[in-house]
């Protein structure tokens, strides 16, 4: 799973994969600059609302769950197709072209 964060839209793709040496570069460059997405304690944050909303019902795991509490908390739109996602914010929270 590959975040991008784009002006104030995070863009979610599950379907990342390399295909030589500077693409396996480029997205682990690209992985270190996310370091700033995540707040402290975006785990417990999320933890704590996947609970609260009963996340695991809609078969929402831990991941998906900080996505969610970092599109919220910081006012993002969220640019993704997981309907299990999209099902789960409202349009405030869901980017589209």
């Amino acid at each position: 799973m590959i975040l991008i964060n784009v002006g104030r839209t995070l863009i979610r793709s599950q379907k990342m994969r390399c295909r030589n040496k500077n693409e396996v570069s480029f997205v682990l460059e690209y992985w270190a600059s996310l370091n700033g997405i995540l707040s402290n304690g975006s785990f417990i944050h999320a933890g704590k609302l996947s609970f609260e909303n009963k996340y695991l019902e809609h078969v929402i795991g831990i991941i998906d769950s900080i996505l969610i509490a970092e599109t919220k908390q910081r006012k993002l739109k969220l640019w993704t197709s997981d309907k299990k996602i999209l099902k789960l914010l409202t349009p405030q929270y869901i980017f589209e072209l």
